[in-house]
């Protein structure tokens, strides 16, 4: 009877270790950074306040990957973007902001330190000594995201787990 179970515990385990072996999660990333707006707008919201200009990186873990589409329903997801916007644009954004109390003290700027910014970028973010890091939801697309206002550019990072 003892070894009954054993066995049947054997077996269990050798099925669960079977099932997840033949799950292949299926890893899209960017290895490089991005400027393809059609992938941004999936992840983020960008029809509101459009950019001018975009550059990013992501990297996910999806299990329904298709043809250059990605979803981000409950797959582990990381975003850093870099959003480039007019000044009509980004003074709307700073109004809406204006009147938000969601920024959060103590948060080190070099969290938006990403490696592939550009150099002038890089120095603008080092160089801003009176910066609020924002986890207010304007870019909303299911997603937590945080982010930090330079001159006319906003440096989004943005969190799915």
């Amino acid at each position: 009877m003892e070894n009954t179970k054993y066995f049947m515990l054997l077996i269990a385990i050798l099925g669960i270790i079977l099932i997840l072996i033949s799950c292949k999660n299926k890893i899209k990333s960017t290895q490089t950074v991005s400027h393809n707006k059609e992938i941004l707008k999936q992840i983020i919201d960008i029809k509101t306040y459009k950019p001018k200009k975009i550059s990013f990186k992501y990297n996910t873990i999806d299990y329904s990957v298709e043809r250059g589409t990605i979803s981000i329903g409950n797959n582990k997801f990381y975003l850093e973007a870099l959003l480039y916007f007019n000044t009509e644009t980004f003074d709307k954004i700073k109004n809406i902001l204006k009147n938000k109390d969601t920024y959060q003290f103590n948060t080190p700027k070099d969290e938006f330190n990403f490696d592939w910014l550009p150099k002038e970028i890089k120095n603008e973010l080092l160089n801003t000594n009176h910066y609020k890091i924002y986890n207010y939801k304007l870019f909303q697309k299911k997603a937590n995201q945080k982010f930090l206002l330079l001159n006319h550019k906003v440096l989004l990072i943005v969190l799915k787990t």
